[in-house]
């Protein structure tokens, strides 16, 4: 990590590459864990509607029973959104890097490209959340629609709906496409993987040809390509927020999250690449070209979205609390009772905001790789959490008031685990495929020379 004059042409020809030999157990393990997950999560979603669980009505208390792929769909919908926003963050600081022409994140920035072509496994991975049976559960108000469909009372979904829903009705338009009773977010699902992919793609694929040739046009067409695909970015992204996790309870109105998935997707993707950036350097990667002052514009940025998660997050709370409208005020009442009270209080508001705006303020915490990685670690740990918090208090007052919560948390940890280790594995493959900084970038050297 020394300041003295790196020049491109003392470096390998061609980059370093990541050696998979050398993550040989992990790599196992991985495996292991993606190889039985799948099997276990198969099992769970074809054969787990047979199984049901004893638990207690959300307004009588009555005892009632929900199955095991009930559950398992919002575990898997938790564990699907996480990864998704990670990809989400590369991709963010893949195009910001290159519309905003930055040179500081030339050497770092095949990392952030390599995640977000992680979109691919997440969509596959996605796919089940479109089963009938899964679909229906999590977002009921495609369950009302078949309902309203198969009463008989009206010749159209529309009139039906006019007559036994209001709030569907006017959110119909949105909702459904314009043949029958399609839901609407089924094609969307797969317009913003396409969309998210696609620019992920042709970023990296960019990158990676301009490491055999030193060509500079592919950094001019990077630079407009992402100015143009930024606003593509966040369209999407927010009506993602809106169809899978907004749409949990179609009753509840913000027009602040989609923001709030950018914010944390934005945080969490950093602090991601933090945690990779130091453990590469750890394990011999990296020399003399990335410095303590990488990791110091790295940390600004971590603490950057730190605050402005937290703007966001508490913006969102105070215009709800303060308008007092029903339909807005039922998210935060869920999330406030019981002992999602603590989880809001102390690993949200203190852990996701207090706590690393307070330790990343000195200038040697940011500069310093362990304690930037355990900070990094810690923010993506309340960004699980957040993550969490969006979804699985919409089990309980779908499913049950009382759910047998050491079978849900098991379910939760199962759906992450087996997501996890695909995303991981393919990952570490991607990122072995080519050198693991642009080593054919003509702002290379400029970047491995930075100071601040």
């Amino acid at each position: 990590m020394s300041h003295h004059f790196v020049s491109v042409s003392t470096l390998p020809a061609g980059g370093e590459k990541l050696e998979l030999s050398r993550l040989g157990k992990w790599i196992t393990l991985l495996r292991l864990g993606a190889v039985g997950g799948l099997i276990l999560s198969a099992l769970l979603f074809l054969a787990g509607g047979a199984i049901k669980i004893g638990s207690k009505d959300f307004v009588s208390g009555e005892p009632i029973s929900y199955t095991l792929r009930e559950a398992y769909s919002y575990s898997w919908l938790f564990a699907f959104y996480v990864f998704f926003t990670l990809a989400l963050g590369g991709l963010f600081w893949v195009l910001l890097h290159n519309a905003s022409n930055s040179s500081w994140g030339v050497a770092i920035r095949r990392l952030p490209e390599t995640l977000a072509v992680q979109f691919v496994p997440v969509f596959l991975l996605g796919l089940p959340l479109l089963f009938p049976q899964v679909r229906e559960t999590l977002w009921t108000w495609m369950n009302d629609h078949s309902v309203a469909l198969k009463s008989g009372e009206a010749a159209t979904l529309k009139d039906s709906l006019h007559h036994s829903n209001h709030l569907l009705y006017h959110k119909l338009n949105y909702l459904t496409l314009w043949w029958g009773a399609v839901p609407g977010f089924i094609p969307r699902f797969f317009l913003y993987f396409i969309l998210l992919g696609l620019g992920a793609a042709v970023l990296r694929g960019w990158s990676v040809s301009q490491d055999s040739t030193g060509d500079v046009r592919p950094t001019l067409s990077a630079r407009r390509f992402s100015c143009g695909w930024l606003p593509l970015f966040a369209v999407s992204l927010t009506f993602a927020g809106f169809d899978w996790i907004k749409g949990l309870n179609y009753a509840w109105f913000s027009t602040m999250f989609g923001v709030n998935v950018f914010a944390g997707s934005a945080l969490a993707g950093m602090a991601l690449l933090i945690v990779i950036t130091v453990t590469l350097m750890e394990n011999g990667y990296f020399k003399r070209i990335v410095t303590a002052e990488h990791l110091h514009l790295m940390g600004k940025l971590l603490h950057a979205f730190t605050i402005f998660w937290a703007y966001i997050a508490f913006s969102q709370y105070f215009l709800i609390w303060y308008a007092n409208i029903a339909e807005e005020t039922q998210f935060y009442a869920i999330r406030n009772t019981g002992g999602w009270n603590y989880f809001s209080t102390f690993l949200l508001t203190i852990g996701h905001f207090f706590l690393p705006f307070v330790l990343l303020l000195p200038r040697a915490t940011k500069k310093n790789p362990r304690r930037l990685r355990a900070i990094a670690l810690w923010i993506l740990f309340v960004h699980v959490c957040e993550a969490y918090w969006f979804i699985i208090p919409e089990r309980g007052p779908k499913l049950a008031d009382q759910p047998a919560i050491v079978w849900a948390v098991l379910l939760d940890a199962a759906a992450f685990v087996t997501i996890g280790c695909v995303v991981a594995l393919a990952f570490l493959k991607s990122l072995a495929q080519h050198s693991l900084y642009p080593c054919g970038d003509p702002r290379l050297q400029e970047s491995i020379n930075v100071t601040n």
